[in-house]
């Protein structure tokens, strides 16, 4: 994955340092592609700080309204537990470490008629990946088919994806927004290396 190394090395040169913390699925797909960026160290961690420079905004569900954009430095620390308090409204995150995993942009919320936390986005893979997007969302979500719900979008050529990311292990009110963002975008990588088999 060129663009996970492209990041790493941006990264790198933004913070002035040699020793960078990456995921567990990052280390995994750069040594099996043995594509790691030069004059870097990576650490296994899970980075608190990889999200900092997203743009965020809240947006109200009904209309699709701008309602605020929020300082990436306060909302992810915030519990994710503030969707449920809003819920009316549905949180927009764009980061440059998506496209790592082929979205452009993430959206969160609260569903009152499930009473779930969901993620929505866009998934650039082909449309003949769906038995294994299928395989993938079942087995990950513990076969809770209510969990997840894809769709090929012809138009744009993405695959529309809408999953409870609460289902994800280690999921809990308490987290962080940051954190709930980190599990999502683990378990896109954990799906990247699936659809490498």
């Amino acid at each position: 994955m060129e663009k996970l190394k492209e990041r790493i090395e941006e990264e790198g040169n933004r913070k002035g340092t040699q020793t960078i913390l990456v995921f567990p699925e990052e280390l995994q797909i750069l040594n099996e592609s043995n594509n790691f960026p030069r004059d870097i160290v990576l650490e296994e961690d899970l980075p608190s700080d990889r999200f900092l420079d997203s743009y965020m905004e809240r947006v109200d569900k009904e209309t699709e309204n701008l309602i605020e954009v929020e300082n990436p430095n306060k909302l992810l620390h915030e519990p994710v537990a503030i969707l449920k308090k809003k819920k009316n409204e549905f949180l927009y995150i764009e980061s440059k470490w998506f496209d790592v995993v082929k979205i452009d942009g993430l959206s969160m919320e609260y569903d009152i008629v499930f009473s779930r936390y969901f993620a929505l986005f866009g998934l650039r893979v082909p449309k003949k990946a769906k038995d294994k997007l299928k395989s993938f969302f079942s087995e990950s979500l513990h076969g809770d088919e209510t969990s997840y719900r894809l769709m090929f979008n012809d138009q744009d050529g993405v695959w529309d994806v809408n999953f409870s990311f609460e289902r994800l292990d280690g999921f809990h009110d308490e987290i962080t927004v940051g954190e709930a963002i980190g599990m999502i975008y683990r378990f896109l990588l954990q799906l990247h290396l699936f659809l490498k088999k």
